[in-house]
């Protein structure tokens, strides 16, 4: 990375090869309902998200070593995890919309089928509760669920970045 590149600047070309991850854990989980081997692979890149993270954070804290503070640091991780999620968002947003658009009402309808074929769960308020929303036809749109989705994983993206800025830059005086 280039010294001379501000946090923001450094954070934007980061969050291009984050936001391809987020993209490939996307489509390893939504298309791992036609290979099981997918659901494995999507699975280890969600938990490998704050090894990512801490290795890119690491990656900037290093070359910026004269200029890093705590709050260059967490900057750099929530920015990249901003910029990274608004192309996992744009990509899913097309990717339920056009590609698969019956993707959200196909899996509530196996859910449902799930949960009703086990009797434990057969006359849970959730059962009863999925069903009706599926009848009501008041599944979320493409749009909501992938906002929803997107302000939830950069609420989550600050705060792990908030937790690894300490241990990249402990990391650093240890080395």
């Amino acid at each position: 990375m280039d010294k001379e590149k501000s946090v923001l600047k450094c954070s934007a070309e980061t969050g291009v090869f984050f936001g391809i991850y987020l993209v490939a854990t996307f489509l390893s989980f939504v298309y791992s309902t036609s290979s099981p081997l997918l659901s494995m692979v999507g699975l280890a890149l969600f938990a490998g998200t704050p090894i990512v993270m801490a290795s890119l954070m690491y990656r900037y804290h290093t070359s910026h070593i004269e200029t890093s503070n705590f709050i260059s640091v967490w900057t750099f991780g929530s920015s990249t995890f901003i910029f990274g999620g608004l192309i996992w968002a744009f990509v899913a947003y097309f990717w339920l919309e056009y590609v698969l658009p019956g993707f959200i009402v196909t899996q509530a309808k196996e859910a449902l089928i799930l949960y009703e074929s086990v009797p434990e769960t057969k006359d849970l308020a959730f059962t009863k509760a999925l069903r009706a929303t599926i009848e009501n036809n008041e599944l979320p749109s493409p749009i909501y669920f992938t906002l929803q989705m997107l302000w939830s994983s950069l609420s989550l993206g600050i705060f792990m970045s908030l937790i690894l800025t300490p241990i990249v830059r402990l990391l650093k005086r240890k080395i």
